[in-house]
C-alpha cells in the first residue's frame, strides 16, 4: 500500500492547471450534455458542479453552449414555469453576473414533435428505453427545444441572424428526406434543414463588428437505425456552413432573403460539428476538411474533444468540435483534453475505503465495471480529469483572438 501511495504522489505532480487569461476576445465553448432546467435548479447537480469548477480556470468574454435546453412553462412538466432563463442560470451558477452579459439564446427545432406520456408530460430523460418511442423523430429530442445553442457575449450583440427555419430542399433540391425514416414512418419531405440551431450573432468589439456563428449539427451516426438522414443532414448542415462562411460549396445554393458573409467579414465560427474530420466515410467530413483548406482552424491537428462516457479505460476519442475563423488571429487556445494517465488498483471491494484520505487532493479514485472480469474495478485519475469526465462527454475548447 505505501508503494501505491508513493506512486501516486509522483502522478499527482504533472497534474496543476493554470487560469487562461490572454487576447481582446476570449471565447470557451462547450457542449454540456443535456443541460436541462432540472440540472440547473438543483444547487447540488453533480454535473452543473463539475461544469462550474472547469470554467472557474478560464476566463472569456463569449460562453458558446451545446445542448442546453430553452425553457418553456410546464416543459417538461409543470415543475417548470420560466421562458429563456436557462442561460442566465447557467451564468449565475458559474458564479457570474448575467447582467454584464449579452445572451443570444434561441429554441433549436428539437423535440416540437416529440408526444406526451400518458399523464400529459414530456419524458424528462432516456434511462426508460420506453422514453426513445416519445422522441421527436425528425429532429430527435424528448420535449421542445431540448437540445440548443445558447451563447452570452460581454461584448454589445449589434443583431442576431437565425437560419433554423430553412426548409432542408430548399437549400439542396436534390435532397429527399422522404426517402429516409424516423421510427416506422417516412419523414417529412418539408422537414427543416436543421435539427437544432444556426445563429449568426453580430457583436461589437471596440466598434468593429465580428460576427459569431454557433451550430451544432445532427450526429452523423444512425442510432441503430439504417434508414437514418443523419450522415447525409450532417452533410448538408455543413455545406449551408460552409457556403454562409465562404460564398461557396459544392452544391448550387440559392435561398431567398439569406446571403453568406462577405469576404472581409471578420467571425467566428464555433460548435459540436458532430462529425470527425479525420473520417473517410461520413460526407460531413469531407466538408469539414474543405473549410480547413479554405479557412483558418484554431485547432487543425489531430486532436480529441470527444470521449465515451464513463472512467473505463481506453474510452472511445472522436473530434466533433471545432472553431474556425476570419480576420482575427489566435494569441493563445487550448483543447482541454486531460492526460487520462491511471492507476489500476484493482477490483476489491474495499479499496475505496482502504484508501480513504491516503490520496493526494490532485487524485481520486473512479470505478467502472470490467465486463470481462464481470467486477467493478478501480482506478486512480487525476482530479482534473474526473472533474471534466464528470461535466461532460465532451472537452471544451478556450481560444483567445486579436484583430490581425
Amino acid at each position: 500500500m505505501k508503494k501505491l501511495i508513493a506512486t501516486l504522489l509522483i502522478l499527482s505532480s504533472c497534474s496543476t492547471h493554470k487560469m487562461k487569461d490572454s487576447g481582446k476576445i476570449k471565447l470557451f465553448h462547450y457542449n454540456i450534455k443535456e443541460l436541462d432546467s432540472q440540472k440547473l435548479r438543483d444547487s447540488n447537480h453533480p454535473q452543473v458542479q463539475a461544469v462550474s469548477e472547469v470554467l472557474s480556470h478560464y476566463s472569456y468574454d463569449l460562453l458558446s453552449v451545446n445542448e442546453m435546453q430553452y425553457d418553456y412553462p410546464n416543459v417538461p412538466n409543470n415543475l417548470f414555469q420560466s421562458t429563456g432563463d436557462n442561460l442566465r442560470q447557467l451564468l449565475h451558477r458559474l458564479g457570474q453576473d448575467s447582467k454584464q452579459f449579452t445572451m443570444s439564446f434561441y429554441p433549436a427545432n428539437t423535440g416540437f414533435k416529440a408526444s406526451k406520456k400518458s399523464n400529459g408530460q414530456y419524458a424528462a430523460n432516456f434511462e426508460d428505453k420506453e422514453s426513445y418511442k416519445l422522441a421527436d423523430q425528425e429532429s430527435f429530442g424528448l420535449f421542445p427545444a431540448q437540445y440548443s445553442t445558447a451563447l452570452a457575449s460581454r461584448f454589445p450583440v449589434v443583431r442576431t441572424i437565425q437560419n433554423n427555419s430553412i426548409k432542408w430542399r430548399e437549400f439542396n433540391p436534390k435532397s429527399n428526406p422522404s426517402q429516409y425514416t424516423g421510427g416506422d414512418k417516412a419523414l417529412n419531405r418539408n422537414m427543416p434543414l436543421f435539427d437544432k440551431n444556426f445563429t449568426d450573432t453580430v457583436i461589437n468589439v471596440e466598434g468593429t463588428e465580428v460576427h459569431i456563428i454557433t451550430c451544432h449539427t445532427v450526429p452523423a451516426f444512425h442510432f441503430g437505425n439504417k434508414k437514418s438522414p443523419n450522415y447525409v443532414r450532417n452533410g448538408d448542415q455543413l455545406r449551408f456552413l460552409e457556403w454562409y462562411l465562404t460564398g461557396s460549396t459544392d452544391i448550387k445554393v440559392k435561398l431567398k432573403g439569406i446571403a453568406p458573409l462577405r469576404a472581409s467579414d471578420k467571425f467566428i465560427a464555433v460548435g459540436d460539428f458532430n462529425t470527425d474530420f479525420q473520417n473517410k466515410e461520413n460526407p460531413g467530413s469531407e466538408v469539414i476538411r474543405r473549410m480547413q483548406a479554405k479557412l483558418k482552424s484554431a485547432f487543425p491537428s489531430r486532436t480529441y474533444s470527444y470521449e465515451s462516457d464513463g472512467f473505463a479505460p481506453n474510452p472511445f476519442k472522436l473530434r466533433l468540435d471545432y472553431v474556425f475563423y476570419s480576420g482575427l488571429k489566435v494569441v493563445d487556445s487550448e483543447m482541454i483534453t486531460p492526460s487520462d494517465e491511471r492507476l489500476f488498483l484493482g477490483c476489491d471491494p474495499t479499496i475505496p475505503v482502504q484508501l480513504a484520505g491516503k490520496l493526494p487532493k490532485e487524485r481520486e479514485i473512479v470505478s467502472y465495471f470490467d465486463k470481462k472480469k464481470n467486477l467493478t474495478c478501480f482506478d486512480s485519475v487525476s482530479t482534473w480529469y474526473a472533474t471534466l469526465k464528470r461535466a461532460s462527454d465532451h472537452f471544451p475548447l478556450w481560444v483567445g483572438f486579436d484583430f490581425e
